[in-house]
Protein backbone atom coordinates (compact mmCIF):
# COMPACT_ATOMS: atom_id res chain seq x y z
CA UNK A 1 0.00 0.00 0.00
CA UNK A 2 1.20 3.52 -0.72
CA UNK A 3 1.75 5.37 2.54
CA UNK A 4 1.12 9.06 3.17
CA UNK A 5 4.80 9.95 2.70
CA UNK A 6 4.83 8.40 -0.79
CA UNK A 7 1.62 10.24 -1.69
CA UNK A 8 3.18 13.50 -0.47
CA UNK A 9 6.27 12.84 -2.63
CA UNK A 10 4.10 12.24 -5.70
CA UNK A 11 2.02 15.35 -4.96
CA UNK A 12 5.26 17.35 -4.60
CA UNK A 13 6.48 16.26 -8.02
CA UNK A 14 3.06 16.98 -9.51
CA UNK A 15 3.04 20.49 -7.98
CA UNK A 16 6.60 21.17 -9.18
CA UNK A 17 5.85 20.14 -12.78
CA UNK A 18 4.91 22.71 -15.40
CA UNK A 19 1.29 23.65 -14.72
CA UNK A 20 -1.25 22.21 -17.15
CA UNK A 21 -3.33 21.44 -18.87
CA UNK A 22 -0.94 19.70 -21.21
CA UNK A 23 -1.83 18.78 -24.77
CA UNK A 24 -0.19 16.59 -27.36
CA UNK A 25 0.82 17.80 -30.79
CA UNK A 26 -1.07 16.61 -33.83
CA UNK A 27 1.93 14.64 -35.06
CA UNK A 28 2.28 12.95 -31.67
CA UNK A 29 5.84 14.01 -30.97
CA UNK A 30 5.54 16.91 -28.52
CA UNK A 31 3.56 17.79 -25.42
CA UNK A 32 2.69 21.45 -24.79
CA UNK A 33 1.59 23.35 -21.71
CA UNK A 34 -1.67 25.23 -22.17
CA UNK A 35 -1.73 24.30 -25.88
CA UNK A 36 1.10 26.79 -26.52
CA UNK A 37 3.45 25.37 -29.16
CA UNK A 38 6.25 27.47 -27.67
CA UNK A 39 5.82 25.81 -24.24
CA UNK A 40 7.14 22.31 -24.97
CA UNK A 41 6.92 20.07 -21.91
CA UNK A 42 8.19 16.92 -23.63
CA UNK A 43 9.66 16.22 -27.03
CA UNK A 44 9.37 12.61 -28.17
CA UNK A 45 10.96 13.20 -31.56
CA UNK A 46 13.56 10.53 -32.21
CA UNK A 47 12.34 8.21 -29.47
CA UNK A 48 11.83 4.50 -30.00
CA UNK A 49 8.65 3.46 -31.74
CA UNK A 50 6.64 4.22 -34.82
CA UNK A 51 4.35 7.21 -35.37
CA UNK A 52 1.38 5.46 -33.75
CA UNK A 53 3.47 4.61 -30.67
CA UNK A 54 4.59 8.26 -30.46
CA UNK A 55 0.91 9.29 -30.48
CA UNK A 56 0.12 6.86 -27.64
CA UNK A 57 3.13 8.03 -25.62
CA UNK A 58 2.28 11.69 -26.23
CA UNK A 59 -1.32 11.14 -25.14
CA UNK A 60 -0.14 9.32 -22.01
CA UNK A 61 2.34 12.05 -21.06
CA UNK A 62 -0.07 14.88 -21.87
CA UNK A 63 -2.71 13.37 -19.57
CA UNK A 64 -0.34 12.25 -16.80
CA UNK A 65 -0.73 15.31 -14.51
CA UNK A 66 -4.53 15.25 -14.68
CA UNK A 67 -4.67 11.46 -14.36
CA UNK A 68 -2.28 11.40 -11.41
CA UNK A 69 -4.20 14.15 -9.61
CA UNK A 70 -7.46 12.23 -10.16
CA UNK A 71 -5.92 8.98 -8.89
CA UNK A 72 -4.55 10.69 -5.76
CA UNK A 73 -7.98 12.21 -5.08
CA UNK A 74 -9.69 8.83 -5.58
CA UNK A 75 -7.18 7.16 -3.23
CA UNK A 76 -7.69 9.81 -0.55
CA UNK A 77 -11.48 9.60 -0.94
CA UNK A 78 -11.38 5.80 -0.64
CA UNK A 79 -9.18 5.99 2.45
CA UNK A 80 -11.51 8.55 4.05
CA UNK A 81 -14.52 6.36 3.26
CA UNK A 82 -12.76 3.34 4.77
CA UNK A 83 -11.89 5.34 7.90
CA UNK A 84 -15.55 6.38 8.27
CA UNK A 85 -16.68 2.76 7.80
CA UNK A 86 -14.16 1.53 10.37
CA UNK A 87 -15.31 4.17 12.85
CA UNK A 88 -18.97 3.29 12.26
CA UNK A 89 -18.17 -0.40 12.71
CA UNK A 90 -16.38 0.11 16.01
CA UNK A 91 -19.01 2.60 17.20
CA UNK A 92 -21.62 -0.07 16.53
CA UNK A 93 -19.79 -3.20 17.67
CA UNK A 94 -17.00 -1.91 19.88
CA UNK A 95 -13.68 -3.66 20.22
CA UNK A 96 -15.11 -7.01 21.23
CA UNK A 97 -13.50 -8.95 18.43
CA UNK A 98 -10.21 -10.03 19.90
CA UNK A 99 -11.13 -13.67 19.43
CA UNK A 100 -12.22 -15.57 16.37
CA UNK A 101 -15.46 -16.37 18.20
CA UNK A 102 -16.44 -12.70 18.28
CA UNK A 103 -15.88 -12.42 14.53
CA UNK A 104 -17.85 -15.64 13.92
CA UNK A 105 -20.79 -14.24 15.90
CA UNK A 106 -20.70 -11.04 13.86
CA UNK A 107 -20.53 -12.98 10.58
CA UNK A 108 -23.53 -15.09 11.67
CA UNK A 109 -25.44 -11.93 12.56
CA UNK A 110 -24.69 -10.32 9.20
CA UNK A 111 -25.68 -13.47 7.31
CA UNK A 112 -28.96 -13.63 9.25
CA UNK A 113 -29.70 -9.98 8.41
CA UNK A 114 -28.94 -10.57 4.74
CA UNK A 115 -31.19 -13.65 4.64
CA UNK A 116 -33.99 -11.71 6.29
CA UNK A 117 -33.60 -8.81 3.80
CA UNK A 118 -33.56 -11.25 0.88
CA UNK A 119 -36.93 -12.65 1.99
CA UNK A 120 -38.44 -9.16 2.24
Amino acid sequence: MIDENRIAEIEGRLAAATPGPWTGSLCGEEVYAHGDVEAVVADLCGTIGNDKQHEYNTEFIANAPTDIAALIKALKDARAKLARAEKAFFDLYGNNFDSSEGWRELADEIEARQAKEAKS
